[in-house]
């Protein structure tokens, strides 16, 4: 069951905002993982591939301008999840720990809430099922837009032959394969081939619109000595909208209308767990 949670706490001094993201906020959520049940936590540690989680600092206008977050400034930390066992030990360790605090950059934070629902006026929090996404989703909408909150790239492998690149451009077949390759990893009902979502993206899906800009998707990696390493990547932020042409097979339009709505539990493309492809439907 899909959940999205969102971590409102309080740094106790300055703290860094470049060095509080990437490996740093990946690392993070092991660590509370870890403390509400070490078995799940090495069992997710140690599964190759596709990770059923996602981390970000979703910060203010002020704070992604600055060089640090403030002392005693409001920080939100989200976290979503695609594997039905991680909200309830998570939840289950936050309700039950006096005092909750972490520590991230050598900096302690005092959480003040844990918000899981947007009745709750959090816009990045929710929970619905993988069953219920699909139910919900139309089957006549053929307009898909997006909201990409954090930078977002996409890894496209060049096989044995060619290297490996990075795209920081919301491609449709990049954008919706990235979608169905969670989906079909984490929730129990697969969808259609990713051969076949490649060709309808290719054929059928169209760009009307952006509103883009590029942003650097900087990975920072603390090393044993306590230092600090970042590594960059080209990104984007921004919105864009798709349109279905040319198809009317209803089951595909479904299941192009779940992803859409799944993104906000998945995020998009490379990295989600280290920060990076925050995405919603807009």
């Amino acid at each position: 069951m899909p959940y999205a949670i969102v971590i409102h706490a309080f740094p106790r001094t300055d703290l860094p905002v470049a060095h509080a993201q990437g490996k740093v906020l990946h690392g993070l959520f092991y660590e509370l993982l870890l403390k509400a049940s070490a078995a799940k936590g090495d069992e997710v540690h140690g599964t190759a591939g596709l990770k059923p989680f996602s981390t970000a600092l979703l910060l203010s206008e002020r704070q992604r301008r600055a060089e640090s977050i403030r002392a005693g400034e409001e920080l939100k930390v989200r976290f979503t999840f695609l594997d039905d066992a991680l909200y309830p030990l998570l939840a289950r360790y936050f309700l039950t720990t006096p005092d909750l605090s972490f520590d991230l950059v050598r900096t302690e934070l005092t959480v003040a809430r844990i918000l899981s629902t947007p009745q709750s006026g959090e816009e990045w929090a929710g929970c619905t099922s993988f069953d219920d996404l699909h139910a919900s989703a139309s089957e006549t909408e053929k307009q898909f837009s997006f909201h990409f909150a954090t930078p977002t790239f996409f890894k496209r492998g060049g096989g044995p032959t060619y290297p490996d690149m990075i795209v920081p451009l919301p491609l449709p077949d990049l954008v919706f394969g990235s979608l169905l390759r969670n989906w079909n990893q984490f929730a129990a009902a697969s969808f259609v081939e990713a051969t076949l979502l490649k060709e309808i993206c290719a054929h059928h899906l169209e760009m009307t619109h952006h509103r883009i800009s590029s942003q650097q998707a900087r990975l920072v990696f603390q090393r044993e000595d306590g230092q600090y390493r970042t590594t960059t990547f080209p990104g984007f932020v921004g919105t864009c909208a798709f349109r279905l042409v040319g198809l009317q097979d209803t089951a595909i339009i479904k299941t192009l209308n779940a992803l859409a709505d799944f993104a906000f539990f998945s995020g998009v493309g490379a990295k989600t767990t280290m920060g990076f492809g925050v995405a919603k439907r807009i």
